[in-house]
């Protein structure tokens, strides 16, 4: 009788970085970028899902996705998105073959593929490296290549980061063969769940089928769906046995060598979280070797394993084969707790807010105590201006070093927001997340206060207050609070039964709409976001508008109205259905089937790019108008 192993204990590791104000910033989460960014990709990825409430996270769910911003390097992993879905293709054009590679290395310059076997020439921008066996793509090399396309090596994964700095990746479909994780029970097994939620987030794994087995419970809900839990390792392998005659898509097994060929693309990756006993190993290996499709991640020895990755209680990770030598990506018990607690609040919505047409949210655009209504007048007017709306932009009379120009609008970005002020203290741990001397802080402060000058009584723009805090002047105004200065001015407008001014306003309020609020996440910087709360007050408050606005130019039958509020909505909401469905009706009423045929063609594209299913009313609403242009049609 088969036994099923337990699952090693996993401890997280002691080390952690200490932020001004008291908590604990987890070195797991802060050392994994790749990993890292792709589970905050596979958050985002569930709220843009999630329909109806207004979640309200708590601080330990804000300080968790937080940690999580600080980690994430979306650079990198954008770049790895970008040249993996772009390379066959490349390699077509240029007449030449798609190569197999064992790895990956990634860093702030730029990518290289480490190659099986050489190949001298590589598609342009790519250059071939060390006879061919490294090809190499920098960021800038990379501007004007476009994703096509499955990835050619979705089951590249990162491992850890070397001493250089360096996200080192392997893949996993290039083994020819099991791929072990030994060593330390606890730190294998925190290393393969590391793994699996790395897969199950990368842009360019999406496809790949990745079934489980004894990995904890609350991996799945993480993973959104992208990790296929079995019971247990026996009846993983049963699983694997039954389905294991499928090909690969897009090559056969090389007889030479014994691994797939070049360009072929595993289906399947089965991981298993702790070590299997005799039989089921023994089952394992027959499975392995006539499945072309299936790669196999195990916890622990097992026989035949063509990579052993070595990981000690350190964390070091080692592997002979590949002369690999990180340290490696984890996730012990406390971040997997954290990490659930944060994607379940994600996930699931409060008790509905009270609602408009279409399920559009009625929120309060009311100014928190101490903020001065400003108008779109008086901020178009202002010599000191800070805007958030979209990528941060300020306008001040000052010079300031180009070199310090990111942080300084990311400082007043950030007093902008925190209208009551902040203590420097605060303000550092903000900014620079994984820590600041004081002086370094005081300088930065020091050359933003020269950069903003003097208000008209001569004191500084920026000053600090007997309590200690940093505050703005009320000379500085902030796009976010004349946004909701306008949407304010509008409910009272529309309760009025003023139409016409309230239609006036809004426009006015979204056309301060550039885009998501800072421009959306990007590596290293804004981490402090989620404390504030304002991402999802602008993204409700925006497509609140929007809809409005959307409401009251379809009654009056200005369909290019309609589609000018929906748009701007859409700019900082690009995945909001309802005002898609605004867009659907309104290209209907201006150009009949044509029209349909394309913007429900976009919107499939548009969704499909930010991993929304298409909603049902949006595809009922499609149906319908396509199905009366039928009826309209076979009239005549």
């Amino acid at each position: 009788m088969e036994t099923t192993a337990p699952t090693p204990p996993v401890a997280t590791p002691s080390q952690s970085l200490s932020t001004a104000d008291g908590s604990d910033l987890p070195a797991e989460l802060i050392g994994a970028g790749l990993v890292t960014a792709a589970l905050l990709g596979t958050l985002l990825l569930i709220r843009r899902r999630r329909r109806g409430g207004q979640d309200q996270p708590g601080e330990f769910e804000r300080d968790t996705e937080v940690w999580l911003r600080t980690g994430a390097d979306a650079d990198r992993g954008a770049l790895l998105d970008l040249a993996l879905r772009s390379l066959p293709r490349a390699c077509r054009e240029a007449a030449l073959p798609l190569p197999q590679a064992y790895g990956a290395v990634v860093d702030d310059e730029g990518l290289d593929l480490l190659l099986t076997m050489a190949h001298a020439s590589a598609p342009p921008p790519w250059a071939a490296l060390d006879d061919g066996l490294r090809w190499r793509l920098t960021y800038d090399d990379a501007q004007h290549l476009v994703a096509h396309g499955d990835s050619a090596y979705p089951l590249l994964a990162s491992v850890g980061r070397d001493h250089l700095g360096r996200d080192a990746l392997i893949n996993l479909g290039a083994a020819a063969g099991p791929v072990a994780v030994i060593g330390s029970p606890g730190m294998a097994a925190a290393v393969v769940r590391a793994l699996a939620l790395g897969l199950a987030g990368n842009p360019w794994s999406r496809g790949i089928e990745v079934l489980t087995a004894d990995l904890p419970p609350a991996l799945p809900a993480i993973a959104a769906g992208r990790l296929i839990p079995v019971a247990g390792a026996k009846a993983l392998t049963e699983q694997l046995e039954q389905g294991s005659t499928r090909m690969p898509r897009t090559g056969p097994v090389q007889i030479l060598t014994g691994g797939p060929a070049p360009g072929s693309r595993p289906e399947r990756v089965a991981i298993y979280g702790a070590p299997l006993n005799v039989q089921t190993a023994s089952r394992l290996q027959t499975v392995v070797a006539r499945g072309a499709d299936l790669a196999v991640l195990v916890t622990g020895e097992l026989p035949g394993a063509r990579w052993r990755l070595q990981v000690d209680d350190s964390g070091v990770l080692t592997c002979d084969e590949l002369s690999l030598q990180v340290t490696a990506n984890r996730l012990g018990d406390g971040s997997i707790e954290r990490l659930h607690t944060l994607f379940v609040s994600a996930g699931t919505p409060d008790l509905p807010v009270a609602t408009g047409p279409e399920g559009e949210r009625v929120v309060s655009a009311d100014l928190p105590e101490g903020v001065v209504e400003t108008d779109d007048i008086t901020w178009s007017q202002s010599t000191v201006r800070v805007a958030v709306l979209g990528e941060v932009e300020v306008h001040a009379p000052g010079r300031i070093d180009p070199r310090r120009l990111v942080v300084a609008e990311e400082i007043l970005a950030y007093l902008a927001l925190h209208p009551a002020g902040t203590h420097p203290t605060v303000l550092g741990s903000a900014i620079w997340p994984r820590g600041v001397t004081a002086d370094v802080r005081d300088d930065m402060l020091a050359e933003v206060r020269e950069w903003l000058g003097p208000d008209e009584s001569g004191q500084p723009r920026l000053r600090e207050g007997s309590d200690g805090r940093l505050r703005l002047t009320s000379d500085v105004p902030c796009d976010w609070d004349v946004l909701r200065t306008l949407i304010d001015r509008a409910d009272r407008a529309g309760q009025a039964g003023d139409q016409t001014r309230e239609r006036d306003l809004l426009i006015r309020a979204l056309h301060l709409v550039r885009g998501p609020l800072v421009g959306g996440i990007a590596h290293g910087t804004y981490t402090w976001l989620p404390r504030t709360g304002v991402e999802r007050q602008a993204e409700h408050l925006i497509l609140d508008a929007a809809g409005r606005l959307c409401r009251i130019t379809s009654e009056e039958g200005d369909h290019l109205a309609v589609e000018q509020a929906a748009t701007a909505g859409l700019r900082a909401v690009p995945h909001a259905q309802n005002l898609w469905r605004h867009i659907i009706r309104a290209e209907y009423a201006l150009g009949g089937p044509g029209r349909l045929h394309d913007v429900a063609d976009h919107v499939r594209f548009v969704l499909a790019s930010s991993g929304v299913d298409i909603e049902p009313e949006t595809a009922t609403l499609i149906e319908h108008l396509a199905g009366s242009a039928q009826t309209q049609s076979g009239a005549y």
